[in-house]
């Protein structure tokens, strides 16, 4: 099933770049300041786009494997793990409507990416590498501010660097390759977890997550307008 939905969104994304051209407007000199040139607005959206895609990658593989882990390491049943989802769940619904507003607002998307990527490092060292179960939900509670956070931020500096009538159309591209990410993270870590076990695969999701820190840095920092 993982390689069908990963040759189906491998589909979708020949017909995007086929079909859908890229249309980048210049930023106003008071809105995303080191951002000057046509190339400049490119570069962020491919990296904006890269980021996406590894959050899903590495998100969609760990949740693969949550079950699994939890059942191995605490004996946790179907319904207890049905718990702890709708749990983190709602601790992501509140995080997103109530305090991501007033943190990239604070913040900047750029500052709050980065924060999003190392509550996900932790988050995950936490969840693959402890045996304790307060220590495993801490884990747990810093992936819900990764999840939480990075999204809106990743958003954000994304849609100020598009013209509004092509919105639609980057979105597109952008859910279709959070897509691969997620058929992609499911499959690969459904292989790692199974071959080398638990540790192994929430190692390779913390190690992969460092990376995308010093990515994340090299966005443009708050504007006097837009809040990117």
């Amino acid at each position: 099933a993982a390689l069908v939905i990963l040759l189906m969104t491998l589909a979708n994304i020949a017909m995007i770049v086929r079909f859908l051209p890229w249309r980048l407007r210049l930023p106003e000199p008071d809105e995303i300041e080191p951002v000057r040139t046509l190339h400049g607005a490119r570069r962020i959206i491919s990296r904006v786009y890269f980021l996406y895609f590894c959050y899903n990658l590495f998100y969609s593989g760990a949740t693969f494997t949550f079950a699994f882990l939890t059942l191995q390491r605490f004996g946790f049943s179907s319904r207890e793990n049905s718990v702890l989802f709708l749990v983190i769940g709602v601790c992501v619904l509140f995080i997103q409507g109530f305090a991501v507003p007033k943190i990239v607002a604070r913040w900047g998307a750029a500052v709050s990416c980065m924060a999003a990527i190392a509550f996900g490092i932790f988050g995950f060292a936490f969840m693959g590498w402890e045996h304790d179960l307060g220590t495993f939900i801490l884990g747990c509670a810093g992936v819900a501010l990764f999840v939480a956070i990075i999204t809106p931020s990743l958003m954000t500096l994304l849609t100020h660097c598009v013209i509004p009538d092509q919105v639609g159309r980057t979105l597109a591209k952008y859910r279709t390759i959070g897509a691969l990410g997620c058929s992609a993270g499911t499959f690969l870590f459904g292989l790692v977890y199974f071959k080398f076990g638990a540790l192994a695969a929430f190692t390779c999701a913390t190690v992969g997550l460092i990376p995308l820190l010093f990515i994340a840095r090299t966005f443009p920092r708050r504007g006097h307008r837009t809040g990117v």
